[in-house]
């Protein structure tokens, strides 16, 4: 009895250390909780910096389109007064003419470098989408393999729980054979008991890891939902891209949606931000499996104790027959050495079902402690992975919303930038051959004021005693007109300047949003990291 006595307090202090090594990894997994939750808030922070710096770059290009289209009124102005100064003038000189459609050339050659960056911009783009696609196909076997680990641990868990199950079938079938000892039959229908509220309480385990499962496999399918829904998103994103290279190979100067299609590439990486982690107890009380095993050792205590005074009080009648029953004390003798050996008997098939007890008791409690501890196991799995899937789901969720959000922002603002830029171009091409066709007239009146120059020379020299005067007038408004048609020049190749300018304010705008965009998809990443080693 001591001995057994002994093995219950080191089975207690085992389950002690047991259940304090289970509160340590409660409390570190608390503090990895709150450590995510800081960093999520952080990310939030940051997050919100960045729409704080997208809408001051909203504002930037707002101005930069109105500075614009100011600037192309105003060089609609002065095209308007070149061409009144051409209409009125009876006469230009040809170097005037050359200087002027050269300067169109040079405005035309500039252009070319702006199509070359547009062309490697888009090429970047492409590698971009090609990336992407990479990163899409990942995040699609990463959900495959994770669905796999969930089969194989529910399948292992439904082998063991069988297993065990069949163990018990056993032990309850060798538990209810007769017996012809009226205490060992006390003490196994009580065992069987128990055990039909163990197994009870396993079937209701069963039941509960039955629906956990079977909730598993709900946000399983709500993540395929959402994996579905996301290729499709990415499918008429691709679709989108498509069109817009084909219309910019068409314009061959429209950036923006260039810029748009890393956006939203960049954007449709992202998937991943982490929100909240939960965690459940397991439904596994192991202080209940203790009590009834207390309770168990104690009413054997007591079957063994009143056995133990049947066997004192036997003795005490065996000493007063043997007192009283001189005369018969042979036969006395013979009956109490018979009494002896059935008591002794009795004694040894009470020891040797106190052992089988005790056996099966062991036996028992380290199949409910392995079960247990699998189970807990189990369970602290499938919790981290809901908790994970909760994160995941979470974070993806918000992210896509605010992704979509920004992009359709950013392509708004990028599609109305574009229409600027390509209202501007349109305008500024069509003042070019407006000016192209100036000059054209302007060549044909030169070439039809040479004739009449050449008609008239003979007058002129006729007239050149007369005209000195009026020679001297018309050089003075040849020279006039010239320098209004430089200064024209000039006004023009300033404003192609400022527009050259804008445009490299709003790509370097860009620029910046991407750099801004490209850290917070690091910061993502290192997040996603960190959850890959907390899952691990």
């Amino acid at each position: 009895m001591d001995r057994l006595f002994d093995r219950r307090r080191e089975n207690d202090s085992a389950l002690s250390e047991e259940m304090e090594l289970l509160r340590q990894k409660v409390s570190t997994l608390q503090e990895i909780i709150q450590r995510s939750e800081a960093e999520l808030q952080e990310e939030k922070q940051k997050h919100l910096a960045l729409q704080e710096k997208t809408a001051l770059w909203k504002e930037k290009v707002k101005q930069s389109t109105m500075n614009d289209r100011r600037r192309i009124a105003e060089l609609e102005e002065k095209l308007v007064l070149l061409k009144t100064v051409h209409v009125g003038a009876d006469a230009i000189s040809e170097g005037g003419a050359q200087a002027a459609g050269k300067a169109v050339e040079q405005l035309s050659e500039g252009h070319i470098p702006s199509q070359q960056i547009g062309m490697h911009e888009l090429q970047k783009a492409k590698e971009t989408i090609l990336q992407r696609e990479a990163e899409l196909r990942e995040c699609q076997q990463s959900l495959n393999m994770l669905r796999d680990k969930h089969v194989e641990m529910q399948q292992r868990f439904s082998e063991e729980l069988e297993a065990l199950t069949e163990h018990h079938r056993a032990e309850l079938q060798k538990i209810k054979e007769p017996s012809s000892d009226l205490e060992r039959t006390a003490v196994l229908e009580q065992l069987v008991d128990e055990q039909k509220l163990k197994l009870q309480s396993l079937q209701d385990l069963t039941r509960q890891q039955n629906l956990q499962n079977e909730q598993l496999k709900g946000k399983i399918d709500d993540l395929q939902i959402t994996n579905d829904a996301l290729e499709k998103k990415w499918k008429s994103t691709m679709q989108a891209i498509e069109t817009m290279q084909n219309e910019s190979r068409v314009a061959e100067r429209d950036k923006g949606g260039e810029k748009e299609n890393k956006s939203i590439n960049k954007f449709n990486g992202n998937e991943e931000s982490v929100k909240t982690y939960k965690t459940e107890q397991s439904p596994f009380d192991s202080g209940v499996t203790l009590e009834e095993l207390r309770a168990a050792n104690s009413a054997l205590e007591e079957r063994l104790a009143e056995a133990s005074r049947s066997l004192e009080a036997l003795r005490g009648e065996n000493e007063q027959l043997r007192a009283g029953a001189d005369g018969a004390r042979v036969e006395a003798a013979e009956t109490v050495s018979r009494l002896r050996a059935e008591l002794e008997e009795a004694g040894r098939a009470l020891q040797s079902a106190e052992g089988e007890r005790v056996a099966a008791l062991e036996e028992l409690r380290a199949a409910n402690s392995a079960l247990e501890e699998r189970l807990a196991e189990a369970s602290r799995s499938l919790e981290a992975l809901r908790g994970e899937n909760e994160q995941l789901r979470a974070g993806a969720d918000g992210a896509r919303v605010e992704a979509a959000e920004t992009v359709s922002r950013l392509r708004a603002e990028l599609e109305e930038a574009g229409r600027a830029l390509q209202s501007a171009e349109g305008e500024r091409v069509a003042a070019l051959e407006e000016l192209r066709a100036a000059n054209s007239a302007l060549e044909e009146r030169l070439a039809e004021a040479s004739r009449s120059l050449e008609a008239l020379r003979g007058e002129n020299e006729q007239l050149r005693a007369g005209a000195d005067g009026a020679r001297v007038e018309a050089a003075e408004t040849v020279s006039r007109l010239r320098a209004e048609l430089e200064e024209a020049g000039r006004a023009l190749q300033s404003a192609e300047g400022e527009r050259v300018a804008a445009l490299e304010e709003l790509r370097a705008a860009n620029s910046a949003l991407e750099e801004r965009l490209a850290e917070a998809s690091r910061s993502l990443e290192a997040l996603r990291g960190e959850n890959e080693q907390l899952r691990a």
